[in-house]
């Protein structure tokens, strides 16, 4: 029978089972819900039962970075309960990187050469981001009118024998809109 142990993550309480694979010979673990990482790749294979405990503390600690979009004070406390340093919302002067950067909005920081401090980072400022992006947007709703929606040609009447103001021919045009059929399904430009 293979040993197993089982570990508790220090930062979000996931049980972890830590098992030996037969089949690399390795040491290797897997979540509450059974899932690991792929043994395909070298780093996830350890040699004793202790270094893969230490590999699902720092594991656990990225995962404790997940989770729905942040107000400022809550992003605040995310980052010092997790020990990170925060962004401030916009750039400066004196800041190169923002909650709303570039590298914030856009980059993958999953991979070499990026640090689990880094990771843990920013996914926190990017929770951040997704906060200021929803306040963006409900602020855009409430200062825009909305739109009419367009209507077919002529489905408020048609009026004959008028000035069309998209081309100038006097010909049949819409009640809604002064144009004839070709300029309302034309707009200019196209």
């Amino acid at each position: 029978m293979t040993p197993e142990r089982t570990v508790i993550g220090k930062t979000t309480g996931t049980t972890y089972r830590v098992h030996r694979d037969d089949t690399c010979g390795c040491w290797t673990y897997s979540n509450e819900l059974g899932y690991g990482p792929s043994l395909g790749r070298a780093i996830n294979r350890h040699e004793t039962p202790e270094s893969a405990e230490a590999v699902i503390q720092d594991w656990d600690w990225e995962q404790a970075a997940w989770g729905a979009p942040l107000t400022r004070e809550a992003y605040e406390a995310e980052c010092a309960r997790l020990g990170v340093e925060c962004f401030p919302d916009q750039e400066s002067p004196e800041t190169r990187v923002a909650v709303d950067s570039y590298g914030v909005r856009w980059g993958d920081f999953s991979g070499f050469p990026y640090t689990s401090h880094d990771r843990v980072r920013m996914r926190l400022a990017a929770r951040r981001l997704q906060a200021l992006d929803q306040e963006k947007e409900a602020r855009r709703q409430v200062e825009e009118p909305p739109s009419l929606p367009l209507l077919p040609w002529g489905v408020r009447g048609i009026r004959y024998d008028e000035y069309c103001s998209g081309c100038g021919r006097t010909t049949e045009v819409d009640n809604s809109t002064d144009e004839c059929r070709n300029c309302s399904s034309n707009p200019p430009g196209m």
